[in-house]
């Protein structure tokens, strides 16, 4: 089951913006991230959104004012007619103004009982905010007005999953259900899973609530299950994305300077690392040293081992704002659909007007080991891995699946068929079998 318009209006609008006025204390912490049901195999979490979103800002990518316009533009965009978007904004700034804490969103696949090789997807998304369950649902309110009623238009009502009150919304395709009380948000598209994450969270609620792998976590990125799961952290300065692998250590190499990412590997299967899914086949009779996305968009292998300059050789990189121009630019497709690549220009024009010189600078990523790749913080690995985990959340792809097909685009001008000819005899029956 999908469900982007979900994870659209509830991940995307608090993500857009670089700034907020919070009060506090505010509740941050990895109590929601924990409760995650152990299905979920796409995680983007944060302990403290703020204060991931202030990294970003102090890392170059945009003053916040940029950002701030483009989710304004974005929110009212979304609530065009026939629905009221100055409404449907007005309430999504009441979001963006709670979401002052620990955000999870997540998405997983889970068996339906009773059904013998059934499975449904699912999209949750849960924040904890200093904010009380009548400014919330003043909030929400505004948003079903505005625009959520077109999307969901089935009756309104109350129900219960997990022995917590609910608000469910239907539509044709899924139906949404939210959670409002005070200081929590919690919303997601399927019943089984919601039900599992207020299993998870009862739990959750006896432990301590600060932990002490929260203290300098400013991001945490799962993409995948068990052995194929990709998991990143922004910690500190740093960030860095580890993974199981037989192989040794990746070869050094430079990242293509026409790239928006680069990795120095000798196998050109899909890593989550790129923006998009990478599915292009290797050279052929040739060694495959480095797999990436163009600027353009496309996907690329290499057969020569990119040295560098001496003392700077790595094992992968980006120019430091290629991807932001890539989604500005409309090359690459962007994490959610349903975003106008227009409302990230002024973001980008802001960030490459502070980076100067530096804007195509290309940031190098290190790695200690076999299976990890550091690198610093907003132009780093798990940043790329949070954007590829965001982009499949988005889209519904399942990790290890390709990418599904493209919807064609109806054509009003499409020319009807030529009448038939009411003359033309019609051909002769098939004879029934005796």
């Amino acid at each position: 089951m999908r469900s982007t318009t979900l994870a659209a209006l509830l991940l995307v609008a608090p993500a857009l913006a670089l700034a907020q006025d919070a009060p506090a204390p505010r509740p941050t912490g990895t109590v929601l991230r924990d409760a995650i049901p152990a299905q979920a195999d796409l995680v983007v979490a944060t302990p403290d959104l703020p204060s991931l979103l202030a990294s970003a800002s102090k890392a170059g990518l945009g003053e916040a004012a940029a950002w701030r316009a483009a989710f304004d533009a974005q929110m009212k965009a979304w609530g065009a007619a026939p629905g009221d978007p100055e409404k449907f904004a007005r309430g999504a700034g009441a979001f963006l103004a709670a979401a002052d804490g620990e955000a999870v969103i997540a998405a997983m696949s889970l068996k339906l009982p009773g059904r013998t090789g059934a499975n449904s997807r699912a999209t949750l998304f849960a924040m904890r905010t200093t904010r009380d369950a009548k400014t919330l649902t003043a909030a929400f309110d505004d948003l079903v007005a505005g625009a959520l009623s077109l999307r969901f238009e089935g009756r309104r009502h109350a129900e219960e999953i997990g022995g917590r009150p609910v608000i469910a919304l239907p539509g044709n395709e899924a139906t949404l259900y939210v959670a409002i009380q005070d200081g929590l948000v919690v919303a997601c598209d399927h019943p089984l899973a919601l039900g599992l994450f207020f299993r998870g969270l009862a739990a959750e609620s006896k432990a301590p609530p600060d932990r002490p792998d929260a203290k300098d976590l400013l991001l945490s990125v799962r993409h995948g299950r068990g052995e194929s799961a990709w998991e990143g952290w922004i910690l500190g300065e740093e960030e860095s994305v580890t993974w199981t692998t037989a192989l040794g250590a990746p070869p050094t190499g430079e990242p293509d300077g026409d790239s928006i990412v680069a990795v120095a590997s000798s196998n050109s299967s899909d890593m989550p690392l790129m923006p998009v899914p990478f599915v292009p086949k290797p050279p052929l009779g040739a060694t495959v040293s480095q797999i990436g996305i163009t600027e353009n968009g496309g996907h690329f292998t290499s057969a020569i081992d990119f040295r560098g300059e001496p003392g700077t050789a790595c094992h992968g990189g980006a120019p430091r704002l290629a991807w932001l121009r890539a989604y500005a630019d409309g090359k690459l497709a962007l994490p959610m659909p349903g975003l106008d690549a227009v409302v990230f220009r002024d973001a980008y024009a802001s960030a490459a007007k502070a980076a100067g010189e530096k804007a195509s600078e290309i940031i190098r990523w290190k790695s200690p080991e076999a299976g990890r790749l550091t690198g610093p913080v907003g132009h780093g690995p798990a940043t790329f891995l949070a954007l590829r985990t965001l982009h499949d959340i988005g889209h519904g792809i399942v990790p290890g699946d390709a990418a599904p097909p493209p919807v064609p685009k109806p054509r009003w001008d499409a020319p009807l068929p030529p009448p038939a000819d009411p003359k033309t005899p019609l051909p002769p029956a098939e004879p029934k079998d005796r």
